[in-house]
């Protein structure tokens, strides 16, 4: 029976650590199911570590295996709600070079304070469509009771490159001869510009050197509600979140199609109900 309680407290006290150190030591996101096969690895190489270690002693080391597996759920207990944006690239024929949202101030409402501010900027971020997550910070929630929440977002500028040669011609479908280059680059000029999801996007300057062509777009300023239920905040624990732009056939960004990305713990954020703007992963 005292085997037992010591194997029992190795799994404990493995999640526990493993937590306190992905959370406040390395502060990275260890939720979801994106980060699990870290966590196998993490738990076999401490495995085999804990099997010379101690003398051979199997069940120790399948002991501290199951805490790593289970480090999400206790991070998910102890940890703090790290915050992340990243861009999905949609666009056709078109490669979106960089992505630069600014992001000035993300807020939760309370039933009798207000909208309390849980994260700060501005800070302007480089993302590169389907190679990085970049990491704003952690929100800064008090216990509380909250409802609601508003992201503010003081512009998102886009750097798009057409490649004339790859490019076929919307009407025949025939790739574009090099004497109408110029007249395929200033239809293009003029798609990159209009009313995206109710938002008019400016183009900052464009350029076409030879058969590639090259934009700058910008959306704005914007404010962009978060579709939060009531609920009670302890003042520590919670999920990650990421949000994701969305950008058009032209690269363009639909700032009504953001959508907040909710890392829960493996096999839990099915039990979420859904919400408009939320996915729950």
């Amino acid at each position: 029976m005292k085997k037992f309680f010591k194997v029992i407290g190795t799994v404990l006290l493995t999640g526990v650590i493993g937590a306190l150190i992905t959370e406040y030591v390395l502060k990275v996101g260890t939720l979801g199911m994106s980060n699990f096969k870290y966590l196998i690895i993490a738990g076999v190489v401490l495995g085999v570590i804990v099997f010379f270690v101690s003398k051979r002693k199997v069940s120790y080391s399948i002991a501290v295996f199951i805490g790593a597996l289970l480090i999400p759920y206790f991070a998910f207990g102890v940890g703090q709600i790290d915050f992340y944006m990243v861009d999905d690239n949609l666009a056709q024929g078109i490669t979106v070079v960089e992505v630069r949202p600014t992001m000035d101030k993300i807020v939760f409402g309370t039933p009798d304070k207000g909208d309390v501010a849980v994260w700060s900027g501005p800070q302007t971020l480089q993302l590169h469509p389907g190679e990085n997550r970049v990491k704003l910070g952690r929100f800064n929630i008090p216990a509380d009771t909250y409802k609601g929440g508003m992201v503010s977002i003081g512009d998102i500028q886009v750097d798009i490159k057409a490649d004339l040669t790859i490019m076929t011609d919307p009407i025949s479908g025939q790739s574009i001869p090099a004497d109408r280059y110029e007249e395929a680059f200033s239809n293009i000029k003029n798609r990159m510009t209009g009313s995206v999801g109710g938002f008019n996007i400016k183009l900052m300057n464009s350029a076409l050197n030879g058969s590639v062509g090259t934009f700058t777009i910008s959306v704005g300023s914007m404010k962009q509600p978060l579709p939060i239920p009531e609920f009670k905040y302890p003042g520590m624990g919670g999920p990650d979140i990421t949000l994701d732009i969305t950008l058009d056939e032209m690269g363009k960004p639909d700032p009504s199609k953001i959508k907040a990305i909710v890392d829960m713990p493996p096999g839990v954020g099915g039990a979420f109900p859904s919400m408009p703007g939320v996915e729950f992963n």
